[in-house]
């Protein structure tokens, strides 16, 4: 009797044992780091906060920005750092369009080149759309571009945009759709009246609110193995 009883012991013993150590091991388990390369839109996001807002464990946040689209100086001392985040997003603001469509292509390619030679990888952000101009003048000067074949400000956006989704897809890259986030609709691609300040650029504490609840969603798709994401 007390050899069996001094059996059950030892086997309580070594299943409480593995217990303890399976949870050590889940509570010493790494963050996965986010860095936000980004401007003024993703610097009042406070993405840093983002895990308390919408209870987000395993994850970590940090914001670095310029107010350029040349984002090489960030990506460069990101990838110099020590401790190396697991994803860096890339986004970029509407102020920058139009610009040199070549350029900005051919500089994306290569930061997403840089960030996964250092192991890092890279989560692509679409552009925030801008609000739809108010008033007759302004409207008409968008409908003499286009009887012209000329693009507008919002046009030149969406066309980046378009080329972000399908890099994207052709790469197998991670993908943030923070215009369908913020957007009337797939139709109307202007930024929602709710979500403008009044500047036809920066956002209001909705839009804010709402790219959170995306965000957490497009979080949990990249857990789940999804690669391609909107």
């Amino acid at each position: 009797m007390k050899r069996l009883l001094s059996r059950f012991f030892l086997i309580g013993a070594c299943l409480l044992g593995t217990c303890a150590m399976a949870a050590d091991k889940v509570s010493n388990a790494k963050e996965k780091e986010i860095v936000l390369v980004g401007a003024s839109i993703g610097k009042a996001w406070q993405i840093e906060q983002l895990g308390k807002r919408e209870s987000l464990p395993g994850y970590s946040f940090g914001y670095v920005g310029v107010n350029a689209f040349d984002k090489s100086p960030l990506v460069e001392q990101i990838i110099a750092r020590k401790q190396k985040p697991d994803f860096v997003m890339l986004k970029e603001c509407s102020t920058y369009f139009p610009g040199n469509t070549e350029q900005y292509h051919r500089g994306v390619e290569n930061w997403v080149a840089q960030l996964k030679r250092a192991g890092i990888r890279p989560v692509l952000v679409t552009t925030a759309p801008v609000a739809e101009p108010a008033g007759v003048i302004a409207k008409g000067k968008i409908a003499l571009k286009h009887l012209f074949g000329m693009h507008a400000w919002m046009d030149e956006i969406s066309a980046y945009n378009a080329w972000l989704r399908e890099y994207a897809a052709r790469e197998q890259l991670p993908l943030f759709d923070l215009e369908a986030v913020l957007r009337i609709s797939d139709t109307n691609k202007y930024l929602k009246k709710e979500y403008d300040i009044g500047d036809m650029v920066h956002l209001t504490p909705a839009a804010y609110k709402a790219m959170d609840h995306e965000f957490a969603a497009f979080l949990r798709r990249l857990d789940a193995s999804v690669v391609y994401l909107h």
